[in-house]
């Protein structure tokens, strides 16, 4: 994990050419600190409105246990959205994925209570993407820390360079995607075990579609809450909307914006999924 972790400096954050080069290798990369904790606590108090709180619903790998999370389509104009549509996050995934244009592919809160939150599946988000009709893997996710996150409270766990695996067949498992169990213990034999992505608040974690990952159950007394962002190249669009909405434009603010135009609540349609509108693996064995 350490060759892939980078500090913010005290004059911001840029992307260097290092960092580039452990994406390439590793599939993902960890800043630390990308954001101040005035921006992550004006960013925490976007979901205790009663906005996310209607549209949040369960979903599990088939276990006794569940988790909780929202999804929606478009940023907004609330901080959420304000983030979401950040310049040193959205140039950051754009130059990461070669420089291309991207656009806003999905959001989601995965929130995992306290001695009860279950466990996500082993995946690639490229795994669910392709099901949706995304033809190449020119895809990247952003994974947000809204609490502390480790390994007893279910953090993000991943196989460093499993993205050079290209896609993976994955499987129906409860609610989710899964890859191949037996497949999954030989790609460790090779790449190694994973790693604990053990964050905080502040912490940002870029990682590329295909790069296998999980999270553990929450066996302890902390709440984990985690955003995570989705953006793929515009030049990559779905050939069907048959779950994935259309193309929108993505407007990118500047970064001074999310302390100074900071609104709880969007006055822009978030596009909201709702619970029996997730069909995205129904096409999996």
């Amino acid at each position: 994990m350490e060759l892939a972790t980078f500090n913010t400096p005290a004059e911001g954050f840029r992307l260097t050419q290092a960092m580039s080069e452990a994406f390439q290798q590793h599939g993902f990369i960890l800043v630390k600190d990308m954001f101040s904790k005035e921006e992550m606590e004006l960013l925490l108090e976007c979901f205790h409105t009663e906005e996310f709180r209607d549209k949040v619903f369960t979903r599990s790998d088939g276990g006794e246990r569940g988790f909780q999370m929202a999804l929606w389509w478009e940023p907004g104009n609330d901080t959420v959205g304000l983030v979401t549509r950040s310049r040193r996050v959205v140039e950051t995934m754009r130059d990461l994925l070669g420089g291309q244009e991207l656009y806003h592919l999905s959001s989601k809160l995965i929130m995992k209570s306290p001695k009860s939150g279950g466990a996500f599946a082993w995946h690639q988000d490229y795994g669910y993407f392709y099901e949706n009709g995304i033809l190449f893997p020119d895809c990247g996710s952003v994974s947000i820390p809204l609490d502390p996150c480790y390994r007893e409270n279910g953090c993000l766990q991943i196989i460093p360079g499993s993205h050079k695996l290209g896609r993976l067949d994955h499987r129906k498992k409860g609610d989710l995607a899964s890859v191949d169990t037996e497949r999954l213990e030989e790609i460790i034999k090779v790449l190694g075990e994973p790693v604990m992505a053990e964050t905080e608040p502040g912490d940002v974690l870029f990682f590329h579609s295909n790069l296998l990952h999980t999270s553990g159950p929450n066996i302890s007394p902390d709440k984990r809450w985690n955003l995570v962002l989705a953006f793929n190249q515009t030049s990559n669009q779905p050939y069907h909307e048959r779950f994935l909405p259309p193309v929108s434009k993505l407007e990118m603010v500047e970064d001074a914006m999310i302390l100074s135009n900071h609104t709880k609540q969007s006055t822009i349609d978030k596009r909201f999924i709702e619970n029996r509108q997730d069909d995205s693996v129904d096409n999996l064995n």
